[in-house]
């Protein structure tokens, strides 16, 4: 959707971006922040669990409740989020440290925890748009619970770094908000059993301190805030963070009993666990679930559509998700994969038919409307489109990339 405005965050593809700049490749580019991020993720778990309850071991058993989710319609944090939602990822940290300088702030009165707090938070816009609405919503509401001016020094660096991120690149989807009451159902019950427990074994200021969480998870069941309802999930993860807490929280409770608790505590553990642990350990049998995206072939037409297209060009191609050219060559087309198009709330349908119709006319004024600086025509193309070919190899000069695919020049 070459000219639109953003619809998702994009700086950790950008990081990404920059470490392939200095020389780095492609593949480790995108695996060593997730690899590091991960670590610091699990890291930041343990240490907000050990925070709010003042125990190391509530944390360890929080980061592995966390992680080892399993559900049907909730699925495992690690193959639905930590590994492909690599915004989430770094989201999801930030959040953390967030609500460990909002307890900070709520031990100390310090106003200096609360301006970090804001700085972190204003950055979050082209990090992950979740995470930045469950950090809102959950000081929104400890504002109230613990009213103080300080909370300016929250709310006002925040507005300040968040607005322009916001109104420079994004376009505003509050249409795509809507009522849908339990929209996903949610299958933890055992979890949320124990983190009901929990929070009645919580000391007070605890308890204050996650309600506006559980109001979160009210809102999530409530509305849906984007075309895709799963993506909800990415609210419900703050929720469900501090639900493994207070569920952590009653097994060490329970540990600290008889013999028979501690037996019990440690058949509970296992039943929450094991879900996600079986699905994590599926998802990484590699040779079970390797997906060849690029074949060789693909690679060095990749090697020759850069030396022949210009970095600024635009090109007309096929809008499936693994096609070679945007994604190897980095060069701009026209129309993206419409079902992410979809799940961002774009409204492609128009320029849609509009490539439709290029393919199917070579309609000039449309390729004039886009800025169409070349036209592809392989194997993917003509699957999707009845393509004229016969009329771009008479009005076009072309360019035979390889026996497949034929590159046509506009202008």
């Amino acid at each position: 959707m070459a000219g639109h405005k953003f619809s998702y965050p994009f700086l950790i593809d950008w990081l990404s971006a920059i470490l392939v700049k200095l020389g780095l490749d492609l593949r480790w580019a995108l695996i060593i922040p997730g690899w590091i991020l991960s670590l610091i993720l699990i890291w930041l778990i343990v240490r907000l669990g050990q925070k709010l309850t003042g125990s190391l071991a509530v944390g360890r058993l929080a980061s592995l409740i966390f992680l080892f989710n399993g559900g049907k319609k909730f699925l495992n944090i690690v193959v639905a989020q930590l590994m492909p939602q690599r915004g989430w990822l770094l989201g999801m940290s930030l959040g953390i440290i967030i609500y460990l300088l909002f307890w900070q702030w709520l031990e100390k009165k310090q106003k200096k925890y609360l301006l970090i707090a804001g700085i972190i938070a204003g950055c979050l816009p082209l990090i992950h748009l979740h995470s930045l609405a469950a950090v809102i919503f959950v000081a929104g509401w400890l504002v109230i619970f613990n009213f103080s001016r300080q909370w300016l020094y929250f709310f006002l660096p925040l507005a300040l770094l968040a607005t322009p991120q916001i109104l420079s690149f994004y376009s505003l989807g509050l249409h795509l908000i809507k009522f849908n009451p339990q929209w996903l159902g949610l299958d933890l019950g055992l979890v949320i059993i124990l983190g009901l427990i929990g929070f009645i074994k919580a000391d007070k200021r605890l308890k204050k301190f996650v309600l506006p969480f559980w109001g979160l998870f009210i809102l999530a069941s409530l509305f849906v805030f984007q075309p895709f309802d799963w993506d909800n999930t990415k609210i419900f993860d703050h929720w469900y963070l501090m639900l493994a807490i207070l569920a952590s929280l009653a097994l060490q409770k329970m540990w600290q009993k008889s013999w028979w608790l501690k037996i019990g505590a440690g058949i509970l553990f296992g039943l929450m666990i094991w879900p996600g642990l079986a699905e994590t350990i599926k998802f990484n049998q590699y040779q079970k679930n390797k997906y060849l995206f690029f074949g060789n072939e693909e690679l060095a037409l990749a090697e020759v559509g850069k030396k022949n297209i210009p970095p600024q060009a635009v090109v007309l191609t096929a809008s499936n998700h693994n096609h070679w050219l945007p994604t190897l060559t980095g060069r701009k087309i026209v129309l993206g994969y419409t079902a992410w198009l979809w799940s961002y709330g774009v409204n492609y349908q128009q320029r849609e038919a509009d490539v439709k119709l290029m393919y199917q006319t070579g309609s000039k004024s449309l390729l004039e409307k886009y800025k169409v600086n070349y036209v592809l025509i392989g194997p993917e193309e003509r699957r999707q489109f009845r393509v004229n070919e016969a009329w771009f190899n008479k009005n076009f000069p072309v360019i035979e990339l390889n026996r497949e695919n034929k590159l046509y020049q506009i202008n």
